[in-house]
């Protein structure tokens, strides 16, 4: 029905739909899928609508993996179809990370319930065969049993981060066991679990149970297998119906910081609970929706700790409970800050848009304006309790910052990381490092033509390939008395942005790279966390973001990523790279002297490029691939960089140094000199860029 609608009304505007541009249409077409998944991914989904109103349309929309990334599994169709549906669906992606939801209650499917579990297995055992490119995985079932086989496939899932798992049968609650039977990914760093056995992973910052039933020693599997945690949300808190030990040692939660509960109906006196176990001494920010006794869950585990206490736990810590009986009820809130302030700007446009409409029919009268204003009201309510909650605490991730956010990080943008005039004579010498090693000069490049032939460019994780070979061929370079230990998917934890702020910024890093001796490598291998990098301090901290598309966009994540790294790190300076392989940008990020703030510098995009001869053979140009690899082996290297204020321009890379640095107050210089440097500097930089072949310098 819809379809045929679409396409009686797509006949009518033929002539001005064949004329737009194929660019526009996929615009449009990225979009509504992301406007239906944002807001209603349960009705027919949008790339399937677009499909289906003319054969150029389906094969724009079937061409474009980004608008088939998201799945929901219709559960509710034949088996037949529904299996179909989600393997032609999981083709179209191609290579795409997976965000997958299995949800038999979704809508009611035409079956019985024997056969809709039995449909549900299949799904997902269809559905994990692509476990490689599964990033988020949400499934909804009667019964853990159904889907165990298939979730134990995902234990080394590479880019799985959010998982959810509830189930509608035994064990009626949530527990944590040290059994290995049912290990979850360690790539997983949000969780959401119910009735659910489980082994806690190892890399976990955020944390929803349902119904826990935790003990002591169920408590201390949970937080010692969890050292990242910072965010804890439960629902429906029970007291602890196991024995509890006469003597035990307190459990300290080090990392946690945000804690929200969702209890109502429990007012038991004298129950314990399982957070009375802890030690919080970091918790920031409490949430409790309910008529729970605070003093009887929480006890004295956040006596020391600086909590802020949301609408309807305004009462001191350890009040009694009648003193809240008129607090005002507060639901949890399952969005991030980003998604908080996207929700709170899109309802704005929406008042906004009353306004306009109301200027238009001035002079009609509209028999529902009461029902109107009603609606109005209801959208002012909403925008005072978001504004409100956008002015508390907010738990903020690396891949939503933006340059605004960096502003208001205080981290500023002061000046440019360029490239040395003589670079190419200088990357003569780096040639021979390394010569008799397997990542030599000549392998390297071998390595490259080999993934030009071999690896499709096109998404983050493929691009890995590239980075990995770069960073190989760095370690090379590095000589006997220096090390490189690379670690991928280094796992923040929620670090605090400022003394003054509340919020925290987390999540992870793709590479981190550090140069060190010997003993202190061998150190590192074992234990490569970073808090063990903060305890043995190597010589720098170099992290490395790897993006498919459009670097210069995503600068202010790489740059957030060095910030909360190097904070946590208690470091004055972190060095960085934002790449897909070929295109390379550099970053250097010092903090202020209190840690209140940073500053930050970036290089232009430096490129390497192949190209194809008549005959189809590809070969690399030359010297940019030595050159990037160059730069990566000073780059974790340096102990610190030190700025000459007078000449304005100070090299980074000893003994190399192919870049140098240029302040953007340059040209306030008491020194005539630092003004001419400065501009031969630049001279020299556009010089390079006009006489290679292969350059693909800018400024920016």
């Amino acid at each position: 029905m819809i379809g045929t609608t679409l396409m009686t009304f797509t006949e009518k505007l033929s002539p001005a739909i064949a004329d737009l541009p194929n660019e526009i249409i996929s615009q449009i077409f990225l979009v509504g899928t992301t406007d239906w998944r944002n807001t209603a991914p349960l009705t027919l989904p949008f790339p399937v609508i677009a499909s289906s109103i003319c054969y150029h349309w389906r094969q724009l929309a079937r061409s474009n993996p980004v608008l088939w990334s998201f799945l929901v599994a219709p559960l509710h169709k034949e088996d037949e179809d529904c299996l179909y549906w989600i393997s032609d669906w999981i083709g179209l992606s191609a290579n795409l990370p997976l965000s997958v939801v299995v949800d038999d209650k979704l809508r009611r499917p035409r079956r019985s319930s024997e056969a809709t579990n039995r449909l549900a297995s299949e799904a997902v055992t269809l559905i994990t065969q692509s476990w490689n490119r599964l990033r988020s995985l949400d499934i909804s079932l009667d019964s853990f049993s159904l889907v165990k086989n298939q979730i134990i496939q995902l234990r080394h899932a590479p880019n799985l981060r959010q998982l959810s798992l509830c189930f509608r049968g035994p064990p009626f609650a949530t527990i944590f066991i040290p059994e290995v039977d049912r290990p979850l990914p360690p790539s997983v760093t949000k969780l959401r679990a119910q009735n659910l056995a489980l082994q806690s992973p190892c890399n976990l910052t955020s944390l929803t149970m349902h119904k826990p039933r935790l003990g002591y020693e169920g408590t201390q599997i949970l937080f010692s297998g969890c050292p990242n945690l910072a965010n804890l949300i439960i629902h429906n808190l029970v007291p602890v119906n196991s024995p509890i030990p006469a003597k035990r040692t307190e459990i300290r939660a080090e990392s946690l910081q945000s804690l929200a509960i969702h209890s109502h109906g429990i007012d038991e006196r004298g129950a314990v609970y399982f957070l009375s176990f802890l030690k919080i001494p970091n918790l920031s920010y409490l949430e409790v929706d309910g008529n729970t006794r605070i003093a009887s869950i929480l006890r004295s585990s956040i006596s020391s700790s600086n909590v802020v206490c949301r609408k309807n736990v305004e009462s001191p810590i350890g009040t009694d409970a009648a003193s809240m009986s008129h607090s005002k009820k507060r639901k949890l809130s399952g969005l991030s800050g980003l998604e908080l302030r996207m929700a709170y700007e899109a309802l704005r446009r929406l008042k906004s848009s009353f306004v306009s409409a109301d200027e238009e029919s001035d002079s009609e009268a509209d028999p529902d304006a009461p029902a109107l204003e009603g609606f109005e009201d209801q959208v002012d309510a909403m925008l005072t309790m978001m504004g409100s909650r956008l002015g508390g605490p907010q738990s903020l991730s690396f891949s939503g910052m933006t340059a605004e956010d960096l502003v208001k990080l205080k981290i500023l943008f002061t000046g440019f990381l360029v490239l040395k005039g003589n670079a190419d004579e200088r990357v003569k010498t780096t040639t021979s490092l390394g010569k008799d090693c397997l990542w030599s000069s000549e392998n390297l490049y071998r390595h490259l033509l080999l993934l030009e032939g071999l690896v499709p460019r096109t998404t983050e994780t493929s691009a890995r390939a590239w980075i990995d070979a770069f960073l190989f061929r760095a370690s090379a370079m590095l000589g006997e008395d220096k090390h490189l230990i690379v670690n991928m998917e280094h796992v923040v934890p929620a670090t605090t942005i400022s003394s003054s702020s509340l919020s925290t910024l987390s999540r992870f890093i793709d590479y981190s790279a550090v140069a060190t001796d010997r003993r202190t490598a061998e150190i590192l291998l074992r234990n490569s966390g970073l808090l063990a990098l903060k305890a043995l301090r190597p010589y720098s901290f170099f992290v490395v973001e790897a993006k498919p598309f459009n670097l210069p966009e995503h600068v202010p994540q790489a740059v957030s990523e060095m910030y909360a790294s190097g904070k946590l790190l208690e470091t004055k300076f972190v060095r960085g790279a934002l790449t897909n392989g070929r295109d390379w940008i550099f970053l250097y990020l010092q903090f202020a002297d209190n840690y209140e703030g940073a500053s930050f510098s970036q290089s232009s995009v430096i490129t390497w490029t192949a190209r194809v001869d008549p005959n189809g053979e590809r070969e690399i140009i030359r010297p940019w691939p030595e050159m990037i690899a160059a730069i990566l082996a000073d780059w974790p290297a340096l102990r610190q960089l030190y700025l000459n204020t007078h000449a304005m321009i100070s090299g980074i890379m000893s003994p190399v140094k192919l870049l140098a640095i240029v302040h953007l107050d340059a040209r306030s210089a008491d020194s005539d000199g630092a003004e001419k440097d400065l501009r031969l500097n630049f001279l020299q930089l556009a010089s390079i860029e006009t006489h290679s072949d292969a350059a693909a310098i800018a400024l920016i």
